[in-house]
């Protein structure tokens, strides 16, 4: 009776160990299950771990603009000293057999937009119909207004910034003087002179010519 006594001990200690085992490994199980579900709970609402995303916009129009900062050229009053066939005036201050007043400024275009400009004069007159007599000339001559290159030339590069030409009255299509005129402040103005060979008989009387400057935004 002692020894089967024994015996059912020892299996109801056996079982008991077993059934804590269990336990253990299903409380184990349980734990990290728990904390795997607080921890991504945690990351997507307690820690504000979903992201949103914004957006800004802006546009910066573009504005095609100019302005003459030096619009008005006077001679005032003159005449080709007597024995002389003919005397020469420009805007650069110089002048031969002549007494009219000299110059020293021509016009100065400024592009005051926001983009670079093509460049378009329209004129009047011519060197007859303006002048009149014999062999009178009527030039202009575009240059950049300090020592920065501010314009580029017309298309091909045909023309030249230190050279004169002969002013005409432009049809519908004008005369680009410049196919580029840069913004940038360093480097946005061009000066426009004008120079005049006037004949011992030349027209008599107040004369003039209107001069008329078109831009197109031109990147």
């Amino acid at each position: 009776m002692g020894v089967k006594k024994q015996g059912s001990l020892e299996f109801g200690d056996n079982l008991l160990i077993v059934v804590a085992f269990l336990v253990f490994i299903v409380s184990v199980i349980g734990a990290i299950y728990s904390y795997s579900t607080i921890d991504k709970f945690r990351n997507s609402w307690m820690t504000g771990f979903v992201t949103q995303a914004g957006q800004m916009n802006i546009t910066i129009e573009s504005s095609a603009d100019m302005n003459l900062t030096y619009r008005s050229i006077n001679f005032s009053s003159g005449k080709v000293m007597t024995g002389r066939l003919n005397a020469t005036i420009a805007t650069n201050g110089s002048q031969v057999w002549g007494n009219w007043s000299n110059n020293s400024n021509g016009f100065v275009l400024e592009n005051t937009g926001n983009v670079n400009i093509s460049v378009v004069m329209y004129n009047n007159q011519t060197n007859q119909t303006l002048l009149g007599g014999t062999h009178p000339l009527y030039w202009y001559n575009v240059s950049h207004n300090g020592t920065t290159v501010s314009c580029l030339p017309t298309s091909g590069g045909a023309y030249n910034f230190s050279s004169w030409a002969p002013l005409n009255a432009t049809t519908i299509a004008g005369t680009t003087i410049c196919d580029k005129l840069y913004f940038e402040d360093n480097r946005d103005e061009i000066r426009i002179d004008l120079f005049m060979r006037i004949p011992y008989d030349a027209k008599t009387g107040g004369l003039g010519d209107v001069f008329t400057f078109v831009g197109t935004a031109n990147p």
